[in-house]
């Protein structure tokens, strides 16, 4: 699924710093020398856009983080076409490699310390993408709520309102997760496991990380990965970003099946994505969009109007209960959802 996905995220990341260069360099004057960094003469054209070069220095930063068990060269192929252009900083983590299994929350806090590093290192730094692949998703998303500045607010012709919010001093981008069980394995496994044999099963495949991704770590009789989908926090951190997409196989990836890849439990209920082995005969009919037979299902869910409150609600009870609520808070921030083959 990463080779499927590669060239497609390569054109997101760098339209999305197009994006983000644009929005934030217009805010002064397009001769602007006062910071002391001089412009590159020739603009470089990208998905249409003209992104400039700034004193050859980097101006947008994509971070790649690998999953379970995984390395930095897991995403290497990606992150050399990124560091083609000039004025994109690629950087593979490497702070969790041979160290996955002790837990989301250890692994976020050293990308958190990895992250926060580059940026201190690298002053012309404006913009910030991620990249998470399958479990190096969830570690993402915890990160960029560590990462998340405090509100500000900007003054405007109209008053004082809320400033667009940051990640250490930065401007969020993009955030894609590749093959994520974002909505943990619990419910999507080969075999549904009973609840007894759970956290014995999470300890022996993959340690606190496993108990994590089980719903078993029951901190606060809220799991980690309830209060990440539920809580102000973590939704603030995801609707930072301008653009959020989350890539899933249609069929046959029975570790992070099409459900908890694309947290879509309607389209999979009506059309299969249970735990990958058996679906493609479930996914024959869909329709395929324009952009290549690759593609299977795609679908904008729009950012919801209204936010979570500032703590996430009680633990149901239900374990459908559980995933329904996590898909539709995260759907709240709005996102691309892609199901490839």
């Amino acid at each position: 699924i990463v080779t499927v996905v590669t060239m497609k995220l390569l054109g997101l990341l760098l339209g999305a710093f197009c994006v983000g260069f644009l929005r934030r360099d217009r805010r002064g004057a397009a001769g602007d020398t006062s910071s002391g960094v001089s412009r590159s003469v020739a603009p470089l054209p990208v998905n249409g856009l003209e992104c400039d070069a700034v004193g050859g220095e980097p101006r947008h930063l994509v971070v790649l983080v690998h999953g379970l068990s995984g390395t930095a060269e897991d995403l290497a192929y990606l992150g050399g076409l990124l560091e083609v252009h000039p004025s994109i900083l690629s950087h593979r983590t490497r702070a969790n490699e041979g160290r996955t299994r002790d837990g989301v929350v250890a692994g976020a806090a050293r990308v958190e310390r990895e992250v926060r590093t580059l940026v201190a290192a690298h002053p012309s730094l404006s913009t910030i993408s991620f990249v998470g692949n399958s479990l190096g998703g969830i570690y993402v998303r915890e990160v960029v709520a560590r990462l998340l500045d405090s509100p500000s607010v900007e003054e405007s012709t109209l008053g004082a309102r809320p400033a667009p919010r940051t990640l250490a001093g930065l401007t969020p981008a993009a955030l894609l997760t590749i093959a994520t069980p974002h909505l943990g394995v619990r419910s999507f496994t080969y075999v549904q496991l009973p609840s007894v044999l759970r956290r014995a099963v999470s300890d022996l495949l993959a340690g606190q990380s496993g108990r994590d991704l089980f719903l078993e770590d029951a901190e606060q009789s809220r799991p980690l990965l309830w209060r990440m989908a539920t809580s102000r926090r973590y939704l603030d951190a995801l609707r930072s970003f301008q653009v959020r997409r989350a890539y899933g196989a249609a069929a046959g990836d029975f570790m992070v099946p099409f459900s908890t890849a694309l947290f879509n439990l309607t389209a999979a209920g009506e059309t299969g994505g249970g735990w990958g082995i058996l679906d493609d005969y479930r996914i024959r009919d869909w329709q395929k969009p324009s952009e290549g037979e690759t593609v299977l299902w795609q679908v904008e869910v729009p950012q919801a109007s209204t936010s979570a409150g500032e703590d996430s609600p009680s633990f149901p009870r239900s374990a459908d209960e559980v995933e329904s609520v996590m898909a539709q808070m995260l759907d709240s921030v709005g996102w691309t959802k892609v199901a490839v083959k």
